[in-house]
């Protein structure tokens, strides 16, 4: 995490697995989320999905 006064950002990279509609699935991905501090409270004010090969 990386913290710039009230606000955070964070980086990192996924792996998931499922049962869908056509059968066993698994996808991975990078994601970066950005936070804002409101009131002592953290908030999600964006996030972002990349698949990744």
């Amino acid at each position: 995490m990386t913290l710039s006064g009230d606000t955070a950002w964070i980086t990192y990279y996924w792996t998931d697995s499922g049962i869908g509609a056509d059968g066993r699935f698994t996808s991975r991905g990078k994601s970066t989320r950005i936070f804002v501090c409101e009131k002592g409270r953290w908030l999600c004010i964006h996030g972002h999905y990349t698949a990744v090969e």
